[in-house]
């Protein structure tokens, strides 16, 4: 089986706690399955965070390190593998390199109704 790029374009959210814990979750578009996801519980040692987590769609297991956290985003690399039944799918496992990019929203004033 050759090798065969993927892109993925995901939004989601990482909570990173007082004590180090890490939870996130993510979900968007992707091809070639159109649509994907993926949530993970992790810790954080410096400014290096390990992640464990399931893709539901498609199924995998995934581990996931991030490294060089800057104030705009970090570097990503993650390995995955379907323990179900890797026969029956296109890939046996999948190599993930990246970039997240930090995108914060701006809450919108609220204008005090005029009398």
């Amino acid at each position: 089986m050759a090798p065969f790029p993927g892109a993925s374009f995901l939004w989601g959210k990482t909570h990173t706690y007082e004590n180090n814990l890490i939870f996130e979750y993510e979900g968007g578009f992707a091809f070639p399955t159109l649509v994907t996801g993926k949530v993970g519980i992790g810790k954080k040692f410096e400014n290096t965070k390990a992640v464990i987590g399931i893709r539901p769609f498609p199924f995998n297991i995934y581990g996931q390190m991030s490294i060089a956290e800057k104030e705009n985003g970090y570097w990503i690399a993650s390995i995955e593998y379907n323990p179900l039944n890797p026969k029956i799918r296109t890939s046996v496992a999948v190599i993930n390199f990246g970039y997240r990019r930090n995108f914060e929203l701006k809450k919108k004033k609220s204008i005090p109704p005029s009398l």
